[in-house]
């Protein structure tokens, strides 16, 4: 690490540097694989991908720990690891970061892990601002903008931010197979009013679980549909803009990721069984 004034948090992975003239702040994203991918069962289980973020992040910090959270990485921890399991980590209690009932813990040290929206980085802002606990420690779901880095390190006054890290777990994990956005609602077309921000949040949950699986895919929809077209062009656009992270070994059979419209096929959720996964 090039310290460049302030502290300087550690990292895993070259990735995108960013230089502030405030106290200074370097995300770090997760490292990408070294050997060539392959497609097996294994690979492909949601669940330890995000248990393994999760354990990860609070294992890299030392001593008694808050862990702070929003109201979606809290489900999605929730799904995926034990609060016993989180607790053998010594992390002490959990909060939400828009809790405003927090008490000063200064001997606390914080683990945030919340997903890079405008409010979360708001209220992180506010927080390093007056902060509550001696260190902090932010581990975002997905990839995090310059604009948002650049917002955290003018905030870190007290210059209290340790480390900033991307970790890739920004989808609710049911089972090892399976997972969900939890985006409410019914559209017909892209013209619903809600279609834009349900749009945006399926590109992210998506291009989140690429990176915790280490996939690079071949992105087609179905012809046809304004809805299943507007979510693979986001996905498409995404990678392309992201090459650095999705820089992975590839092995010769190139995955594909196929975006599909419900409304092409109704008749195939009726002839499944009644479990859970068939459901879903």
């Amino acid at each position: 690490d090039r310290p460049t004034g302030g502290r300087r948090p550690t990292c895993d992975d070259p990735g995108r540097v960013a230089g502030r003239t405030a106290p200074s702040v370097e995300v770090r994203r997760r490292p990408t694989a070294d050997h060539t991918t392959t497609m097996s069962r294994r690979d492909l289980d949601v669940v330890s991908a995000v248990r393994a973020y999760v354990e990860r992040a609070v294992s890299r910090v030392q001593g008694l720990k808050v862990l702070l959270l929003d109201s979606e990485t809290a489900g999605i921890l929730s799904l995926a690891v034990s609060q016993t399991k989180v607790m053998e980590k010594e992390v002490y209690l959990f909060e939400r970061l828009d809790s405003t009932g927090r008490e000063l813990m200064a001997h606390l040290n914080a683990v945030v892990f919340v997903r890079p929206t405008d409010a979360n980085v708001r209220a992180l802002c506010a927080e390093l601002r007056k902060p509550r606990y001696g260190e902090y420690h932010l581990f975002f779901s997905n990839t995090l903008e310059a604009r948002y880095l650049d917002q955290l390190a003018r905030a870190d006054e007290h210059e209290v931010v340790q480390q900033v890290h991307e970790y890739y777990a920004d989808f609710f994990a049911l089972d090892r197979e399976h997972y969900t956005l939890n985006v409410p609602g019914v559209w017909l077309t892209t013209s619903d009013a809600a279609w834009a921000a349900a749009s945006a949040r399926q590109v992210d949950g998506l291009v989140s679980l690429l990176l915790a699986l280490k996939r690079r895919p071949h992105v087609r929809y179905v012809r046809g549909s304004a809805l299943a077209r507007d979510v693979a062009e986001g996905v498409s656009r995404r990678v392309r803009d992201a090459r650095d992270v999705f820089a992975f070994r590839q092995s010769d059979a190139v995955p594909l990721l196929l975006v599909l419209d419900r409304r092409d096929d109704p008749v195939t959720p009726l002839l499944q069984q009644w479990t859970y996964a068939a459901m879903v």
